[in-house]
């Protein structure tokens, strides 16, 4: 359940399988509990699933430049990556079994310079495969702003 100090957007999206991708941002407070003034955003993401198993699991996005990776922050399952040559954030995950119905993961970015249109990730998708009707579970959020 998202966080109630939450001040980003959310976006829901409804996919096949009754899967659900969901991201969004929230400032990341400084040591000391006080408001972040370093400009360092926290990333949330998770997946819901409650019908069918899902296996070929990858969420992924790109991170624009102004924006820098500073690490993963957390992750309840499957592997976590950035590759600066492209600048593209990854989890994946073998499968996701019918009776584990979320998974969520978290990294951190820090603005290093305004994002003109306060965009801090890119073209988020997920990619997966349902393992009963064999289709292919695909969903994009275009934009994540900063909160």
């Amino acid at each position: 359940e998202k966080p109630a100090d939450i001040v980003g957007p959310t976006l829901i999206l409804p996919l096949l399988s009754d899967a659900r991708f969901e991201a969004f941002t929230k400032n990341v407070p400084s040591a000391d509990g006080s408001p972040a003034s370093t400009g360092t955003i926290r990333v949330y993401w998770s997946l819901e699933n409650t019908l069918h198993e899902i296996n070929t699991i990858r969420m992924q996005a790109v991170i624009p430049k102004g924006v820098e990776w500073i690490g993963e922050h957390a992750r309840t399952a499957g592997d976590m990556s950035y590759t600066p040559g492209t600048r593209v954030v990854a989890w994946t995950l073998n499968k996701l079994p019918a009776s584990v119905h979320r998974i969520d993961g978290s990294f951190d970015l820090k603005l290093i310079q305004a994002p003109k249109d306060n965009v801090v990730v890119r073209d988020a998708r997920l990619s997966a495969q349902d393992s009963v009707v064999s289709g292919t579970i695909t969903q994009t959020i275009p934009v994540l702003t900063a909160p």
